[in-house]
């Protein structure tokens, strides 16, 4: 019961915090819960949340094993999980995030390529609370500097000012811009 709770609270907080043409947006809500459902339930996936009286203020995911993870969720799919007028009038979407997922393999160097840090989000009502945006900077740089020991990367849109200025503060470089509409930037530790 909790964990359906935490579930429907997280993808509530992802739909919230997420630009309409981010693919996940596009894929659409069943797509999302599915998505947080096997990061749940994965050994290589990894959620950490941020509560405040018990309530889901933020949270952050990453991957120790992001190829595994991907193709254990991949094989997991569903149609029916798939909003297909969404994903038919966003086609160029798709095509542009499936370009950067099959692009990623070739330009993430091999020894950092499991370590991924995914999204980071945080609800509404609490993005201007500074106390819940440093626990998550706090837990954030746990993860790059003891778990992940400076070895790993992440991606976010050009556009995401935000997000940019979060990876560099943690130590990661902008390597490459790949896509188009948006353009995404792709970042390395050193």
């Amino acid at each position: 019961m909790r964990e359906q709770k935490n579930l429907e609270k997280i993808v509530s907080i992802h739909l919230s915090s997420f630009h309409e043409d981010e693919l996940s947006m596009v894929l659409g809500k069943k797509f999302v819960e599915r998505f947080y459902r096997s990061i749940l339930s994965s050994d290589v996936a990894h959620i950490v949340i941020i509560r405040e009286d018990e309530e889901i203020k933020s949270f952050m995911v990453y991957f120790t094993d992001y190829i595994t993870f991907m193709k254990e969720f991949r094989s997991t799919l569903e149609i029916s999980q798939i909003d297909f007028f969404r994903l038919v009038s966003n086609l160029h979407l798709i095509f542009n995030y499936l370009w950067i997922n099959m692009i990623i393999p070739r330009i993430i160097p091999p020894a950092i390529l499991t370590n991924a840090l995914g999204v980071i989000a945080i609800a509404p009502e609490t993005r201007g609370e500074i106390g819940v945006f440093t626990t998550l900077m706090t837990v954030y740089h746990t993860i790059v500097y003891n778990v992940f020991d400076r070895r790993c990367w992440g991606s976010c849109r050009l556009d995401n000012v935000v997000a940019a200025r979060i990876l560099e503060r943690m130590g990661l470089d902008q390597t490459h811009k790949v896509g188009f509409l948006p353009r995404v930037g792709i970042y390395q530790s050193g």
